[in-house]
């Protein structure tokens, strides 16, 4: 795993749509479907892929992303961010490499089972989940944006050689 010199705003994961969660590392990649993917060894999504290329194509990270291949659309990565939360700090690492680190932050557990009915009232719970409005949805991308902002002007704060929190 390499280290990377870039900036990890406070804001990064809301930014890019990792949910809080008890891991103290998560992998980043670009993948199929154009998508920003995430995982924590145990738990995956997708995230929100305009505010990753903010960030990864920010003055103050691309530089240091040079030469690594995070992935595209049409060609999977050979290399993962691996972001330390408690650390703040970012490395790259290859994918087998990343995934081995991912996975070994958690302590082995048996495979998860399921009875019929906890089947049921979990499909019941979803289906019961009410649609969000429209007011609420161009509530949640104001909001997003805002976050955007943020993470834009705290990277512009903070790259080497000007004043600001790090």
């Amino acid at each position: 795993m390499t280290p990377l010199p870039i900036p990890v705003p406070p804001m990064l994961e809301q930014a890019v749509g990792v949910p809080d969660a008890p891991a103290r590392y998560v992998g980043l990649y670009w993948g199929e479907g154009d998508e920003l993917y995430f995982t924590d060894g145990r738990t995956s999504g997708t995230g929100h892929g305009y505010a990753f290329l903010l960030y990864r194509r920010h003055p103050a990270v691309e530089p240091s992303l040079a030469g690594y291949h995070i992935g595209a659309c049409d060609q999977p990565a050979d290399h993962w961010l691996v972001l330390d939360r408690q650390a703040r700090r970012l490395a790259v690492a290859p994918v087998a490499m990343a995934r081995d680190l991912l996975r070994g932050q958690w302590p082995p557990s048996d495979p998860a089972t399921l009875s019929e009915a906890d089947w049921r009232a979990i499909v019941d719970h979803l289906r019961s989940r009410p649609v969000p409005t429209m007011e609420q949805l161009f509530a949640a991308l104001q909001e997003q944006r805002q976050v955007e902002k943020e993470l834009v002007t705290w990277l512009d704060s903070n790259r080497p050689g000007t004043e600001g929190d790090k």
